[in-house]
């Protein structure tokens, strides 16, 4: 009699625990039920990894289009109210980006219309531009190249630089999904499970006294790179940057060629 009791009783919860397991997978399709979380470093090593170039390739050379949106006074006042849409494209320019990993980074902007170039610099941890550009360090960066580096170490040290403390995991509800998410509240980056691509790097950006969500995103994967990155400031589109071509080829003539043409007309410049 008290081992039918006991059978009973046992059904009975194995029958519950089902009906909420149903009942998340009806309501929740994508709730990792058996998940597990891995720590900061065996995520950072596995991203490492994954997110790497090609063996015995040490940078790139890019080439991207990009079309920037207005972000008026009049939408800007409309942020609190979180009713904006996307901006009217306010001007195209194009890029050739010249990237020795941890040593030399160079940015050609143009832009054709006006046919006004801008050019950084970045070597020896110190950044350069030339006299008189239109354009801004933030605003020319090909953010990705942040995270290909040769190993988890300096990895880590890309991820402060973009300030992001890489001190604790969390599997977070982003765009529809489950995915990893690396930082603190306000400042991480958002990483697919999967295939282990940065799908996302949110900061926080202060903007004529107030702060604002900058959020950029990463999609259409070309092998390591993203053909596509979408920038966001309070959810409104300001940017986008599209990947035309890139090559690991020819880095060094690249980069000795940039420097003898803009490199005597270059002047020190603060970024952080």
């Amino acid at each position: 009699m008290l081992r039918a009791s006991f059978d009973i009783v046992l059904q009975v919860k194995q029958y519950k625990k089902l009906i909420c397991i149903s009942l998340c997978l009806f309501f929740f399709p994508s709730f990792p039920l058996f998940a597990r979380v891995p720590t900061v470093s065996n995520l950072l090593y596995k991203i490492q990894e994954q997110n790497t170039l090609p063996r015995r390739k040490t940078g790139l050379f890019l080439k991207t289009n990009v079309t920037v949106y207005e972000f008026s006074q009049q939408q800007e006042s409309k942020v609190e109210e979180q009713t904006i849409g996307t901006g009217l494209p306010k001007k195209d320019f194009t890029q050739q980006i010249t990237w020795i990993q941890n040593k030399f980074l160079a940015i050609t902007n143009v832009l054709p219309k006006q046919r006004k170039t801008g050019v950084f610099l970045l070597q020896h941890n110190k950044y350069y531009s030339s006299k008189n550009n239109p354009f801004q360090v933030e605003d020319s960066l090909y953010h990705y190249l942040f995270f290909l580096q040769p190993n988890e170490y300096r990895l880590q040290k890309a991820l402060e630089q973009l300030g992001i403390s890489p001190i604790q995991v969390k599997l977070v509800l982003f765009d529809g999904k489950y995915q990893y998410k690396i930082g603190l509240s306000d400042q991480y980056i958002i990483v697919e499970p999967g295939s282990l691509h940065v799908v996302a790097l949110v900061r926080s950006l202060l903007l004529n006294g107030k702060n604002y969500e900058y959020k950029i995103a990463f999609s259409h994967w070309k092998q390591y790179l993203p053909k596509v990155t979408n920038y966001y400031l309070d959810n409104t589109l300001i940017k986008t940057v599209t990947l035309r071509s890139y090559t690991t080829s020819g880095l060094a003539s690249r980069e000795q060629a940039f420097l003898r043409k803009y490199k005597k007309n270059l002047i020190p410049i603060e970024y952080e």
